[in-house]
């Protein structure tokens, strides 16, 4: 399995309209959290909600 073919994969397999997938590197994807001031607690707070929300809505 390359990177590429993992992010082929993802791409079929999670596909909500409306939403681009993004796949970066974990230790990036940090790196600009930090840089930009992102609060990682504060993003987990805010998917934990969305994350409630989305289960109330009708398949």
């Amino acid at each position: 399995m390359t990177p590429e073919k993992l992010v082929a994969e993802l791409d079929k397999t999670i596909n909500v309209p409306g939403i681009a997938n993004v796949c970066v590197p974990l230790i990036r994807n940090r790196l600009d959290m930090l840089a930009t001031g992102n609060n990682i607690a504060d993003i987990e707070c805010v998917a934990q909600q969305i994350e409630q929300i989305v289960k109330t809505v009708r398949r």
